[in-house]
């Protein structure tokens, strides 16, 4: 598992500035990484079953994996705010993204699902 497999999950830089959707307050911890979501797409097609899985519950969920892959750009923050310790902290999840009409119509789709 050297980085010829590690690179093909991880881009080699984050490029969003996730610094400006912060949530004011005590930021207990923050990290970003780069994801290569093409990378994951095509390590998971040289596994069908795993493919297929990950198809099978994205088709449940009413998108589809190129979805995702034309709506984000691959770079994620997670953060976790207004508390002292990691365990009562509230987290925040952050995409950077690629194409918003079709992160839009991906979030419209999960509310439906959620109603």
């Amino acid at each position: 598992m050297g980085d010829d497999f590690i690179g093909r999950f991880f881009k080699k830089e984050v490029k969003a500035d996730f610094s400006k959707i912060l949530p004011e307050g005590q930021l207990t911890f923050a990290t970003v990484m780069a994801l290569d979501l093409v990378g994951i797409d095509k390590f998971l097609s040289e596994r069908p079953d795993n493919k297929k899985y990950a198809d099978f519950v994205l088709n449940d969920l009413g998108i589809k994996s190129s979805d995702l892959i034309e709506a984000l750009g691959g770079d994620v923050m997670v953060a976790g705010f207004g508390a002292k310790s990691m365990k009562d902290a509230k987290i925040m999840v952050a995409f950077n993204l690629k194409n918003e009409a079709k992160a839009r119509e991906i979030l419209q789709i999960a509310v439906k699902e959620k109603n």
